[in-house]
């Protein structure tokens, strides 16, 4: 997540995940870059960010939520989240 969308959306600091702040960079010759940046980035796993965003939205009472990710549908059925296996394509 660059700093502008976390800038953008604060809240995305609350998802599990790593700011990253310096970098160190190799080449296959062995020679080394550290950087440190103006701005920091964050790192997500995506099952914990697509967690994190199906956990707020419940929070949040959405009245529909669809998200199509690993293989699952989720969207709330009476009243509670629920996902179900996505479809074949044929």
């Amino acid at each position: 997540m660059t700093s502008k969308a976390l800038k953008a959306w604060p809240h995305l600091l609350g998802a599990v995940g790593r700011t990253i702040d310096e970098l160190d960079m190799y080449s296959p010759s062995g020679k080394h870059l550290h950087l440190k940046l103006d701005e920091p980035f964050a790192v997500y796993s995506r099952n914990a960010f697509d967690t994190f965003l199906l956990e707020r939205a419940r929070r949040c009472r959405r009245a529909s939520v669809c998200r199509k990710d690993f293989g699952r549908e989720f969207k709330r059925v009476d009243g509670k989240m629920a996902y179900r296996p996505a479809r074949k394509l044929g």
